[in-house]
């Protein structure tokens, strides 16, 4: 949703691209707060509880940006952009984890290479399916129209995005199995760590 949030904020609501950059870096700057003790957490909760969790409450987080009409201020997603970073900051440190953590570690640099390629296959799939839908949603849109079918089709993203964040929540809770994860090596006087 960042391709189409910067859109909104930029043809919409007209602020140029440093103001939508400064907005925008809200979402960061919640996200990177709450990766860093996700990241110490993730060495010790199950993925699931940290995964699933997470992507329901981007699922959340997007939910509450929904709403935006074409006089809307940016103010609006202030309460989304915080709570979708706090989720994003749960599940980026766990991906991570848990894509190396299902090989041995002598394979962990081609499990991290196959989960980073899918992310980005699954970026630019994302990007292109709602680049259709925005498309559709603007179609006959003219002149004093524009900003409400804008607004509208923002909308209509919003809850896609919403929706499929929160069923792969739910289904990353329910397929993440603890017998999938290898136990890796520990320092020496530390136990080895699974995590599932």
């Amino acid at each position: 949703m960042f391709l189409y949030l910067t859109l909104y904020l930029q043809d919409s609501l007209h602020y140029s691209a440093l103001a939508t950059g400064l907005r925008i870096a809200l979402i960061t700057l919640v996200m990177m707060c709450v990766a860093i003790p996700s990241g110490r957490f993730s060495q010790r909760i199950p993925a699931r509880w940290m995964m699933g969790p997470g992507l329901i409450i981007v699922g959340i987080g997007l939910l509450l940006m929904r709403g935006i009409t074409h006089d809307s201020s940016w103010t609006h997603l202030i309460p989304g952009f915080i709570i979708a970073g706090a989720g994003a900051g749960m599940v980026n440190p766990t991906l991570a984890n848990a894509a190396i953590g299902v090989v041995e570690p002598r394979n962990a640099g081609m499990a991290s290479g196959i989960s980073s390629t899918f992310r980005q296959i699954g970026i630019a799939t994302a990007v292109a399916t709602f680049g259709s839908i925005f498309a559709s949603g603007l179609n006959g849109a003219t002149g004093p129209t524009v900003a409400t079918h804008f607004a509208s089709t923002m909308n209509e993203l919003l809850l896609i995005a919403a929706l499929i964040s929160i069923v792969t929540g739910t289904l990353s809770m329910a397929l993440l199995r603890p017998k999938d994860f290898v136990p890796h090596g520990a320092p020496a006087g530390e136990p080895a760590v699974q995590n599932a």
